[in-house]
């Protein structure tokens, strides 16, 4: 997952600069959450 990511996360900031939009930010709780979840899968 982290290897997919890593290839798109170029492009995708590319992409968010040029509409001006802001790169997504995660509490710490956020992020844990989300991991949890991840790793239910």
């Amino acid at each position: 997952m982290v290897a997919a990511l890593w290839v798109h996360g170029p492009r995708r900031l590319e992409e968010m600069t040029r509409r001006k939009l802001a790169w997504p930010r995660f509490t710490d709780e956020q992020m844990s959450d989300l991991i949890a979840y991840l790793n239910t899968l």
